[in-house]
């Protein structure tokens, strides 16, 4: 069974787009998601830009509709750039999804997608995910210089509260 989210809170840090809604926090991206959520999991702006969700519940969950962006260099919403999940894309059960930035996904990398923005490595970014009409869903903040390149901004543990430099793994689990 797939499963979509609706907004229920407004702008956030953490995108947790879960069974009965999109739940979101608003502060630094340290809140602890919801059981059975999906979050923006790991992020790496130098050496093949990436984005990654992980999906800790036990059903896929539905990102068609939903899209994803990074900021301009004013702060606001890039929508120009910004991808839309295609038809059937969907984060498994305790699995991974993973969008390359500006650059095809690796063979070894499944379920992914290639998105035409970047990140900010020196400036940092933030990652907007948005609905179907374009309005934000959660945002997910990439600090200036957070990982130097070869390395990733990467919850601690998959799905975990804290973010920290770790080891790149996209596609797969978190790596200290």
């Amino acid at each position: 069974m797939t499963r979509r989210g609706s907004v229920l809170g407004g702008l956030a840090a953490v995108v947790a787009m879960g069974c009965g809604g999109v739940s979101s926090t608003a502060d630094s991206g340290t809140s602890m998601p919801k059981p059975g959520s999906v979050v923006i999991n790991e992020l790496a702006g130098s050496g093949g830009d990436f984005v990654e969700f992980y999906n800790p519940g036990d059903s896929a969950f539905e990102l068609s509709g939903f899209g994803i962006t990074d900021a301009e260099s004013d702060g606001g919403v890039r929508y120009a750039t910004s991808l839309r999940f295609p038809t059937g894309a969907q984060v498994p059960a305790k699995g991974w999804f993973t969008v390359f930035l500006e650059t095809d996904c690796p063979a070894t990398v499944s379920p992914c997608v290639r998105g035409e923005f970047g990140l900010s490595q020196a400036g940092g970014d933030l990652v907007t995910v948005l609905d179907a009409n374009n309005a934000t869903v959660a945002q997910q903040a990439w600090p200036p210089n957070a990982a130097p390149s070869g390395s990733s901004w990467a919850r601690k543990t998959d799905g975990a509260e804290t973010f920290e430099v770790q080891r790149r793994s996209p596609g797969a689990a978190n790596a200290p």
